[in-house]
């Protein structure tokens, strides 16, 4: 997959999310799903360890590697 996104000096990641969903590189629900990780990622970050469980844990790893697969060669 290749595109060409603005990311400036300091990128974040939903401007990212939200421009390669614009520029169709992926659908809405690809977007909606990598929103729901980064925030998985935040709240395991901030030390929010009531708001997940280790299935949520093993079903972002696995979604995550699904999507490395399927959009990178």
């Amino acid at each position: 997959m290749k595109a060409e996104i603005e990311i400036g000096d300091r990128p974040k990641l939903d401007k990212m999310n939200a421009d390669l969903a614009k520029n169709e590189i992926y659908n809405k629900l690809t977007q909606k799903q990598i929103t729901a990780w980064a925030d998985l990622r935040n709240k395991a970050a901030h030390g929010h360890w009531d708001t997940f469980n280790q299935d949520d844990v093993k079903l972002f790893i696995q979604g995550l590697r699904s999507f490395m697969i399927n959009n990178f060669d």
